[in-house]
Protein backbone atom coordinates (compact mmCIF):
# COMPACT_ATOMS: atom_id res chain seq x y z
CA UNK A 1 0.00 0.00 0.00
CA UNK A 2 2.73 2.42 0.81
CA UNK A 3 4.26 1.81 -2.53
CA UNK A 4 1.46 1.96 -4.61
CA UNK A 5 0.62 5.44 -2.52
CA UNK A 6 4.69 6.66 -3.63
CA UNK A 7 3.59 5.69 -7.00
CA UNK A 8 0.88 8.04 -6.76
CA UNK A 9 2.14 11.13 -5.03
CA UNK A 10 5.17 11.10 -7.51
CA UNK A 11 2.84 11.08 -10.70
CA UNK A 12 0.94 13.66 -9.26
CA UNK A 13 4.02 15.48 -8.76
CA UNK A 14 5.57 14.94 -12.09
CA UNK A 15 1.98 16.11 -13.67
CA UNK A 16 1.98 19.26 -12.00
CA UNK A 17 5.44 20.07 -12.45
CA UNK A 18 5.47 19.68 -16.59
CA UNK A 19 2.29 21.99 -16.32
CA UNK A 20 4.00 24.59 -14.89
CA UNK A 21 7.01 24.61 -17.09
CA UNK A 22 5.00 24.80 -20.31
CA UNK A 23 5.88 28.05 -21.51
CA UNK A 24 3.93 30.65 -21.74
CA UNK A 25 3.81 33.82 -24.25
CA UNK A 26 2.00 37.23 -23.56
CA UNK A 27 1.39 40.02 -26.10
CA UNK A 28 0.63 43.15 -24.45
CA UNK A 29 -1.28 46.20 -25.92
CA UNK A 30 -0.84 49.44 -24.82
CA UNK A 31 -1.75 52.76 -26.02
CA UNK A 32 -4.96 52.31 -27.51
CA UNK A 33 -6.33 54.81 -29.73
CA UNK A 34 -9.94 55.42 -31.86
CA UNK A 35 -9.83 58.90 -34.04
CA UNK A 36 -12.64 59.82 -35.66
CA UNK A 37 -12.80 63.34 -37.08
CA UNK A 38 -10.05 64.40 -34.86
CA UNK A 39 -11.29 63.44 -31.37
CA UNK A 40 -9.31 61.04 -30.23
CA UNK A 41 -10.51 58.30 -27.81
CA UNK A 42 -8.30 56.19 -25.75
CA UNK A 43 -8.60 52.59 -23.66
CA UNK A 44 -7.15 50.64 -20.92
CA UNK A 45 -4.12 48.29 -21.55
CA UNK A 46 -4.95 44.94 -22.55
CA UNK A 47 -3.21 41.55 -22.76
CA UNK A 48 -3.47 38.37 -24.61
CA UNK A 49 -2.35 34.93 -23.55
CA UNK A 50 -1.56 32.00 -25.26
CA UNK A 51 -0.81 29.46 -22.48
CA UNK A 52 1.11 27.22 -24.64
CA UNK A 53 3.50 29.52 -26.32
CA UNK A 54 1.88 29.53 -29.65
CA UNK A 55 -1.90 30.13 -30.01
CA UNK A 56 -4.64 32.32 -30.23
CA UNK A 57 -6.76 34.79 -28.16
CA UNK A 58 -9.63 37.30 -28.67
CA UNK A 59 -9.44 40.35 -26.91
CA UNK A 60 -11.30 43.57 -26.73
CA UNK A 61 -9.61 46.29 -27.70
CA UNK A 62 -12.19 49.36 -27.59
CA UNK A 63 -15.82 49.53 -26.40
CA UNK A 64 -17.61 52.79 -26.07
CA UNK A 65 -21.54 53.69 -27.56
CA UNK A 66 -21.55 52.84 -31.02
CA UNK A 67 -18.13 51.90 -31.56
CA UNK A 68 -16.47 48.63 -30.94
CA UNK A 69 -13.12 47.47 -31.78
CA UNK A 70 -11.93 43.72 -30.83
CA UNK A 71 -9.08 41.63 -32.08
CA UNK A 72 -8.19 38.37 -32.73
CA UNK A 73 -4.33 37.74 -32.38
CA UNK A 74 -2.28 34.67 -33.33
CA UNK A 75 1.32 33.66 -32.31
CA UNK A 76 3.47 30.99 -33.99
CA UNK A 77 7.23 30.49 -35.08
CA UNK A 78 8.80 29.38 -38.34
CA UNK A 79 11.18 27.21 -39.18
CA UNK A 80 12.73 27.00 -42.34
CA UNK A 81 15.45 25.00 -42.98
CA UNK A 82 17.21 26.59 -45.72
CA UNK A 83 17.70 30.20 -43.78
CA UNK A 84 19.76 30.87 -40.19
CA UNK A 85 17.81 34.09 -39.97
CA UNK A 86 14.68 33.50 -40.64
CA UNK A 87 14.80 30.27 -38.80
CA UNK A 88 12.83 30.52 -35.43
CA UNK A 89 10.72 34.04 -36.20
CA UNK A 90 7.93 35.16 -34.56
CA UNK A 91 5.12 35.66 -36.92
CA UNK A 92 2.33 37.92 -35.04
CA UNK A 93 -0.89 38.42 -36.91
CA UNK A 94 -4.07 40.13 -35.73
CA UNK A 95 -7.71 40.25 -37.41
CA UNK A 96 -9.01 43.34 -36.10
CA UNK A 97 -12.84 43.30 -36.12
CA UNK A 98 -14.76 47.37 -35.76
CA UNK A 99 -18.51 47.72 -35.34
CA UNK A 100 -20.21 50.71 -36.03
CA UNK A 101 -23.64 51.15 -35.39
CA UNK A 102 -24.38 47.00 -36.38
CA UNK A 103 -21.87 47.68 -39.53
CA UNK A 104 -19.08 45.56 -39.20
CA UNK A 105 -15.80 45.92 -41.25
CA UNK A 106 -12.08 43.87 -40.26
CA UNK A 107 -8.75 44.05 -41.61
CA UNK A 108 -5.87 41.67 -40.84
CA UNK A 109 -1.86 42.81 -39.75
CA UNK A 110 0.91 40.80 -40.03
CA UNK A 111 4.09 41.42 -38.36
CA UNK A 112 6.93 39.08 -38.39
CA UNK A 113 10.04 39.09 -36.19
CA UNK A 114 13.32 37.37 -36.83
CA UNK A 115 15.82 36.39 -34.47
CA UNK A 116 17.61 39.18 -32.08
CA UNK A 117 14.57 41.49 -33.20
CA UNK A 118 12.97 43.41 -30.70
CA UNK A 119 9.37 42.10 -30.53
CA UNK A 120 7.33 45.22 -30.27
CA UNK A 121 5.36 47.16 -33.40
CA UNK A 122 3.18 49.49 -33.43
CA UNK A 123 -0.65 49.00 -35.44
CA UNK A 124 -2.39 51.56 -37.02
CA UNK A 125 -5.69 50.57 -39.40
CA UNK A 126 -7.84 53.30 -40.80
CA UNK A 127 -11.33 51.99 -41.33
CA UNK A 128 -14.35 53.57 -43.67
CA UNK A 129 -17.58 52.83 -42.45
CA UNK A 130 -20.33 54.03 -45.23
CA UNK A 131 -23.68 54.38 -44.53
CA UNK A 132 -25.88 55.72 -46.96
CA UNK A 133 -24.47 59.50 -48.12
CA UNK A 134 -22.39 59.44 -44.80
CA UNK A 135 -19.06 57.83 -44.50
CA UNK A 136 -16.90 57.81 -41.30
CA UNK A 137 -13.47 57.59 -41.28
CA UNK A 138 -12.21 55.75 -37.88
CA UNK A 139 -8.10 54.84 -37.26
CA UNK A 140 -7.58 52.12 -34.54
CA UNK A 141 -4.13 52.28 -33.55
CA UNK A 142 -1.74 50.75 -30.98
CA UNK A 143 1.41 49.30 -29.69
CA UNK A 144 2.21 45.03 -29.44
CA UNK A 145 4.59 43.64 -27.47
CA UNK A 146 5.69 39.69 -27.11
CA UNK A 147 6.28 38.96 -23.71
Amino acid sequence: MPIRMTRFLLLGLLATFSALTQAQTLVRITNITVEENGQVHTSGDVTAEMPKGEGTDRIILYAAQNITADTWIKVNTHNVRRSSLKDGAVNLMFEIDLVVNGKKDNRRVERIFYAGQERKARISEKFTIKRGLDMRVIIVSYDAEIL
